[in-house]
């Protein structure tokens, strides 16, 4: 057991919060009538402000007010117990003595929790008479079932007067519903804690100079979602730039920066790995339900997983009017879409399958998934067929690809199994052509595939392909005077879950590869121009680092990256991508950048114009 006197006063003091807060006056409002009630709950997800509220509503409070301030160590009843008592004993001297007295005879505690909660409510009682608030900070650090069992006994046996805070990050995992029932529980939550518009120009506004214009605090509004952490990362950076150098989009690129840490550091690193993936792969729904989940991750206690991040508060939201139907907060899912393994085609294609699970045209009978792992699918099917060989697969592919064109017998041996004899590969064509038909006829379109003049020809009507979508988008965003060709080019770029036919391997999807790859990379490269051109640099940014990804040797990205650093005046970081660019060259192709890289380069470094602009090229 732990002795009384190796007990931290620090966690049985206030805490001390910084000086640059707003008084949230409507929050305060909430604990209104407290001395009637005996339990108030502030929950929700780290960085709303929960300390802070209760630190202010506690000033406030013309009674006495103790403090406990949980972490991972208070995890054993007996602890839980001494510190308890010893936050009540800083108002009340002497409090406890004989409950501690009764709990030092027990090896085992757990067993002993109604006595000992009669023990401190009999003396609460007596000796708090004139009315205590006692605030459990940090609660969700327990996990221990015995504490939280006492803290529920306790709580429906706390006299008249004497009322308990408790602030979490998790739901509560205790029966109060007979207390809430009565009116004698408060309980303030994510929404409520949320910043207001008329909360956030006051909190921007703190500040002696008074500099932050009303437009600037509005896109922060919306930014933030009214996430107080995310607010405050905001305003610091902001400031901390000199006022003619203030560029929005380099605030908020650096804005995202620190959320995304703070994401890691505070919620993501401590989850277990089965559910740091769900999340990742959930990641790109805006609507999550259980049975989505199911259909496109293929696990079946997904309802569990999203029960336990609902109880858990990891920035989950429950959208009103829709049963089961949740979605994440938009910072979160941003962060989560992050590390997307954007080669992982069972993770791309879940969008689309979401997307289009109920929702295809009556004309649509199958549709059909090129990019990435190639798969069918039939018009009411959220599985895809299962080919009996790998190259029936292929040769059904290469049907698709070639569509509404006879292709003669000769040209598809010579595509297919450019190598081998004619005469043997001939029959086996016509097993994968049987093969073929008995798949069409399952998903309702038999006829589609014909035998005439010598050759073999698939009529497209009835099948939607994702790689038609992908051209016939981009050529549209490629149209002169095109409005806003940006929706039509990510809608393009949505749909390329990964290189053509990946696993499957001959000449022809090579070539067909490559000329798809190049088409995508033209997307991306005019995204990013068009991006830049609207000043949205973090958006530019992102797109040219995939663009690297897939070609690390490609000049113009690199160009376009170290032009975006210099306007937003990290000039240092342009500087460190040349340098890793030469490294690039240097390491895969033994050659030096061309000279008017070099020029760029050596503009950068001698010129401290910062609004100098340079071409995007």
């Amino acid at each position: 057991m732990q002795a009384k006197d190796s007990l931290l006063t620090t966690k049985i003091e206030p805490p001390q919060i910084g000086v640059e807060i707003i008084w949230r006056e409507r929050l305060i409002k909430k604990f209104d009538g407290f001395k009637v009630r005996k339990l108030t709950i502030v929950s929700a997800p780290t960085g709303y402000g929960k300390t802070v509220l209760i630190s202010q509503f506690a000033t406030q409070v013309d009674i006495h007010v103790v403090w406990y301030q949980l972490d991972e160590f208070d995890n054993e009843l007996i602890t839980f117990i001494r510190y308890f008592i010893a936050s009540i004993s800083r108002n009340i001297p002497n409090f406890g003595v004989q409950a501690l007295n009764f709990a030092d005879q027990y090896k085992d505690l757990s067993k002993q929790i109604h006595s000992i909660v009669i023990l401190i409510v009999n003396e609460l009682e007596e000796r708090a008479k004139e009315g205590l608030v006692a605030i459990l900070d940090d609660y969700h650090f327990i996990n221990e079932i015995s504490i939280h069992k006492f803290v529920e006994e306790l709580i429906r046996y706390l006299p008249k007067g004497v009322h308990l805070v408790i602030s979490s990050r998790y739901v509560l995992p205790m029966n109060l519903a007979r207390l809430k029932a009565h009116g004698l529980v408060n309980e303030i939550i994510c929404n409520d804690l949320k910043f207001s518009r008329a909360e956030t120009s006051k909190f921007a506004k703190y500040h002696k100079n008074n500099i932050i214009s009303e437009d600037i605090i509005e896109k922060a509004q919306i930014e933030t979602d009214g996430w107080a952490v995310s607010l405050s990362f905001l305003k610091t950076l902001f400031l901390q730039m000199e006022e003619d150098k203030r560029d929005l989009s380099l605030i908020q690129w650096k804005n995202r920066e620190k959320v995304y840490k703070y994401f890691e550091e505070e919620v993501f690193c401590h989850l277990p790995e089965k559910v740091q993936a769900f999340l990742i792969n959930t990641s790109i729904l805006d609507e999550i339900t259980p049975t989505i989940c199911n259909d496109l991750i293929e696990e079946k206690d997904t309802k569990e997983i999203l029960e336990n991040l609902k109880y858990q508060n990891i920035f989950l939201t429950k959208i009103e009017g829709k049963e089961e139907t949740y979605r994440y907060q938009h910072l979160f899912q941003d962060f989560l879409k992050k590390r997307l393994n954007r080669k992982s085609t069972k993770i791309l294609k879940m969008e689309q399958l979401a997307t289009s699970k109920g929702k295809m045209k009556d004309d649509v009978w199958i549709k059909v998934y090129c990019f990435g792992t190639f798969e069918v699918f039939g018009k009411n099917d959220v599985k895809p067929v299962q080919w009996k060989t790998t190259k029936a697969k292929e040769v059904f592919a290469y049907l698709i690809k070639n569509s509404n064109k006879i292709i003669s017998k000769e040209k598809i041996l010579e595509d297919i199994w450019p190598d081998m004899d004619p005469k043997k590969t001939s029959t086996w064509l016509h097993t994968y052509i049987y093969q073929i038909r008995k798949v069409m006829k399952k998903l309702g379109i038999e006829k589609g595939l014909i035998y005439k003049n010598g050759g073999y020809s698939l009529k497209r009507k009835g099948i939607k392909i994702d790689m038609d979508e992908f051209e016939n988008l981009f050529n549209y965003s490629m149209i002169e005077g095109i409005i806003n060709p940006i929706e039509y080019l990510e809608k393009a770029i949505s749909l390329y879950r990964g290189e053509y036919l990946e696993g499957l391997d001959n000449k022809w999807i090579v070539e067909e590869n490559n000329r798809l790859q190049y088409i995508y990379i033209s997307a991306l490269e005019r995204l990013a121009k068009l991006h830049m051109e609207e000043q949205e640099y973090i958006d530019a940014i992102n797109y040219l680092n995939i663009i690297l990804e897939k070609n690390p040797l490609l000049e113009k990205a690199h160009k376009m990256l170290i032009v975006i650093f210099e306007r937003i005046g990290d000039r240092i970081a342009a500087i460190n991508h040349y340098e890793n660019y030469c490294k690039i060259l240097k390491n895969e192709l033994g050659i030096e950048p061309r000279k008017e890289m070099e020029g760029l380069y050596y503009n950068l470094i001698k010129n401290n114009d910062n609004n100098k602009k340079y071409p995007i090229g």
